[in-house]
């Protein structure tokens, strides 16, 4: 099985695999990079990094970019590709963007849980992540001219 992802040509899908194509392909559920896939590393830390860990599970169909995120302790820079940054940048666009606030099931303090599932939009992990998506966003622009979305 041979399916095309993100920036192939699809008015020729013989060229999928080649060396000028630039595609991502998976066969058989392993998803391979193409050779001209650009490498992002970030270094993500702290709150923010405790945040992104909460929403990878929130991941749609990331090929392993959740477990990636999970397994992450934030000593070494994160290594992103195109397709998966392109992932983070949905997902947090839209935990930052929900109307409601933040969504949150438990408190600051350790131990301490309420029943409110949102949380006001200057609370400190809404911040965080914040910072962590315009961080995201501006990595994007920076690489690719313009916004994905």
């Amino acid at each position: 099985m041979l399916r095309l992802l993100a920036g192939c040509d699809r008015s020729r899908p013989w060229n999928a695999g080649s060396q000028s194509s630039g595609c991502t392909i998976e066969r058989a559920g392993v998803v391979k990079r193409g050779t001209p896939d650009h490498q992002h590393r970030l270094l993500i830390t702290g709150l923010a990094l405790d945040e992104l860990k909460r929403h990878a599970c929130d991941l749609p169909e990331s090929f392993g970019l959740d477990r990636k995120i999970e397994r992450y302790q934030g000593k070494r820079p994160l290594v992103l590709y195109r397709w998966e940054l392109e992932c983070l940048l949905d997902t947090l666009d839209m935990v930052v963007k929900e109307p409601r606030g933040y969504p949150c099931d438990n408190s600051l303090e350790q131990g301490k849980r309420f029943r409110e599932w949102f949380v006001p939009h200057d609370d400190p992990r809404c911040v965080a992540i914040k910072s962590l998506f315009d961080e995201l966003r501006g990595e994007y622009r920076r690489a690719y001219g313009g916004d994905y979305w």
